[in-house]
């Protein structure tokens, strides 16, 4: 095709056809422009497309991550509500209000109220792209800042909890004295043997300081839970929303 082209110009050059020729060599020149347009054109409409792919790719990551944090805070919300109906559960039994004490719910109910539980999301997906330079790829400002609300959203929640996280090992040791006769063993069957404890409830509501920690850890723990229930999970479900509408672009 070069070749065709050069000799155009060398047969208008020689018959001395300069008129001709410039008009040729203007026309040759946008060709050429018009060539390297359209290549340029392809090679945005490529670069595109492969971004909106890896766009999707991102968004997909981000939601399949999403879920297994729902599956983790529907577990946590689950294990709150059982460390405060626990807690509850102690409280009523030591000033009398239960009649009939079973030792096994007692001994669990003291195991449970002592343990931090905690909702841990992964971020891994969102630290990358981020790290990376690729949240850009995502077109949604709206997203992209909702992401970032919802990650400082979760971290707050930490600064929260962790400070109560303080009364609930202290619990744990004090829980501690009333457990020191249960046998420490992996087998189930000796769980049966922790209906042969007896429970000074009398002593246990002579316990200022556990009777308090009690109360104490049955209002943190409602704040724990309305901390999931009322911000972080509709934040979740919101997050997850954005993320299927993006998809869908």
């Amino acid at each position: 095709m070069i070749k065709f082209f050069r000799k155009i110009r060398f047969n208008l050059m020689e018959t001395g056809k300069t008129t001709r020729y410039f008009k040729y060599a203007i026309g040759e020149i946008i060709l050429v422009v018009i060539g390297i347009l359209i290549a340029l054109q392809i090679n945005n409409w490529n670069e595109s497309r492969k971004n909106q792919i890896e766009a999707s790719t991102i968004l997909n990551s981000l939601n399949l991550e999403l879920i297994d944090d729902f599956d983790a805070i529907n577990g946590t919300v689950k294990s709150l509500e059982k460390r405060k109906s626990n807690s509850n559960y102690l409280y009523d039994l030591i000033l009398g209000h239960t009649v009939q004490i079973d030792s096994s719910k007692v001994v669990e109910a003291l195991m449970n109220t002592g343990f931090i539980y905690k909702f841990v999301p992964s971020f891994a997906v969102y630290n990358e792209i981020q790290s990376s330079g690729k949240l850009g790829l995502i077109n949604s400002d709206h997203l992209k800042k909702y992401l970032a609300n919802y990650k400082s959203q979760v971290e707050e929640n930490y600064r929260i909890e962790g400070s109560y996280d303080i009364s609930v090992k202290k619990f744990e040791q004090e829980a501690t004295k009333y457990l020191i006769e249960i046998p420490i063993s992996t087998e189930k069957r000796l769980y049966k043997k922790y209906k042969l404890i007896k429970f000074n409830t009398q002593k246990l509501s002579k316990d200022e300081a556990f009777l308090n920690l009690l109360k104490h850890i049955s209002y943190i723990t409602e704040i724990e839970l309305a901390l999931k229930r009322d911000l972080l999970i509709p934040k979740m479900e919101l997050l997850k929303k954005l993320i299927t509408k993006a998809l869908e672009r």
